[in-house]
């Protein structure tokens, strides 16, 4: 029973970690984001593309309607949508979210802004 507790408490520690560094990180990148938007417009749009960099979405605008997180935009160039993300569907992505990843936002987020040089 003991070691099963521990286990159980490990596995919190180290979810309140990864939860502690995204928030480290989506603190920082909202910093930048507000500095970067301040510098200049906004873009029109960005891709999500496929590993062969084919665009499967354009998004033109990101809002919430509710609680869901709602992205407009056009699937493979032609057709109009918008995708939703609701609470529940954004928990099980979290859970989804390997411990390396988490460790690697803080360098994506710097790229991201120019912040790092390679």
């Amino acid at each position: 029973m003991r070691k099963a507790l521990r286990i159980v408490g490990g596995m919190a520690r180290a979810g309140l970690v990864v939860i502690g560094a995204a928030t480290v990180a989506a603190g920082l990148a909202g910093g930048f984001v507000v500095r970067r938007l301040r510098q200049g417009d906004p873009p029109k749009s960005f891709a999500l593309v496929a590993t062969d960099g084919s665009v499967l979405m354009d998004v033109t605008a990101v809002e919430f309607r509710g609680q869901d997180v709602a992205m407009k935009g056009k699937m493979m160039g032609t057709m109009p949508t918008v995708a939703r993300l609701t609470p529940e569907e954004a928990a099980k992505a979290i859970r989804l979210v390997p411990a390396d990843l988490v460790k690697g936002l803080p360098g994506f987020v710097a790229d991201v802004f120019g912040l790092r040089n390679h």
